[in-house]
């Protein structure tokens, strides 16, 4: 979510505006803090120009990266 919105050339302050939220809210779902709802997932993405599903997209990529790699089988050293 941070990623998304520093590419798109946003402060905090700037997205709240947009999404009518305080900026200490916003602060907390980038932290993790708290979790949003789909509605506001869909608000943020369109406030920082992005197509929802491609963004949810990246975000599944991102957290199955840790389960890939422990899957992978492990090459026997030589």
């Amino acid at each position: 979510m941070t990623v998304m919105r520093k590419e798109a050339g946003l402060s905090q302050v700037r997205l709240a505006e947009r999404l009518d939220l305080g900026q200490s809210f916003v602060s907390k779902i980038e932290r993790g803090e708290t979790y949003i709802e789909l509605t506001l997932f869909i608000d943020w993405c369109q406030a920082c120009g992005v197509e929802p599903g491609v963004a949810l997209d990246a975000l599944l990529a991102r957290q199955s990266e840790p389960v890939r790699k422990s899957l992978s089988p492990t090459t026997p050293a030589s």
